[in-house]
């Protein structure tokens, strides 16, 4: 079985992802993203109040639209993970913020 980015980025910062239907982006009115199923105890987010089913759009300042484009911007965070996004059904932007060792991602 194949490991994706999204388990080995998933993993190292606690969170269990999946990739955002092209059905629940137009629903929520989004070019994309990355949906958290899981928010796994002592995991950098788990002391954040992002709740499951929070939709990614944006790590580090930078669009996402899927789980490479994921990977790909947590090069830009420098020993820190912003992740911004929406919640559907509810209106307005979040962000959630973590420090991490540069070991961890």
């Amino acid at each position: 079985m194949e490991v994706s980015y999204i388990e080995i980025i998933g993993d190292r910062l606690g969170l269990e992802l999946e990739e955002l239907s092209a059905e629940a982006a137009r629903k929520n009115d989004v070019t994309g993203g990355v949906v958290v199923k899981k928010i796994r105890q002592g995991g950098a987010f788990s002391g954040t109040r992002m709740e499951e089913g929070f939709v990614i759009t944006s790590v580090n300042g930078r669009q996402i639209k899927n789980s490479e484009e994921f990977a790909a911007a947590l090069n830009y965070g420098q020993g820190r993970v912003v992740l911004e996004g929406i919640y559907p059904n509810y209106s307005g932007t979040y962000t959630y913020q973590v420090r991490l060792n540069s070991e961890e991602y």
